[in-house]
């Protein structure tokens, strides 16, 4: 075997805090110091509104080319609806959308009927189930009472209803002292 010298840089992501993930010692603290030369924090879809158009229509000429398809326009009313719901898988989430809205839509043009996925009713389930941490902890504990009663105390249908993990649920449900 011969050495052969190679020069790489890491790229990661993470949805943890790393801080508090040392702090709590499920971190190593040698190993963020390794990682984290250069931090971007990348922020939620849901607090970008402004750029979801912008992103549907990318994702739209992405799904023509993928599914053969001749999608040209999208409706006010779909980029009403894509701007009111939150989001909880970003990008992803909304290329996903976008896709299953071009493969179901009959012409040219992406209308709500394209969206039976995104109803209204869903749009208003995800607001009220969302589990944000851009609220304060009092609104974040009532909607986790909410989603508790709703299930009648099944904490893994809570879990899904609030989008979260259902361990990230024990430990808020252990937070809260609920």
């Amino acid at each position: 075997t011969t050495d052969l010298e190679v020069d790489v840089r890491i790229v990661t992501a993470t949805n943890e805090n790393l801080e508090k993930a040392i702090a709590h010692g499920r971190f190593r603290e040698d190993l963020f110091h390794r990682l984290n030369e250069f931090m971007i924090e990348v922020p939620p879809l849901r607090s970008c509104k402004d750029d979801i158009p912008l992103y549907a229509e990318h994702f739209v000429d992405e799904a023509n080319a993928e599914l053969d398809k001749k999608v040209r326009f999208i409706s006010a009313k779909v980029f009403s609806r894509l701007e009111t719901y939150s989001w909880p898988g970003n990008l992803r989430e909304l290329r996903n959308v976008i896709r299953r809205a071009v493969l179901f839509s009959p012409g040219d043009t992406i209308t709500l009927e394209s969206l039976p996925f995104l109803s209204e009713k869903s749009v208003e389930e995800n607001k009220e189930a969302d589990v944000s941490l851009n609220v304060s902890p009092e609104e974040e504990k009532e909607k986790i009472v909410r989603a508790l009663e709703k299930t009648k105390g099944n904490k893994s249908r809570a879990a899904i209803l609030l989008r979260i993990d259902r361990k990230t649920l024990y430990n808020k449900i252990r937070k809260y002292g609920l």
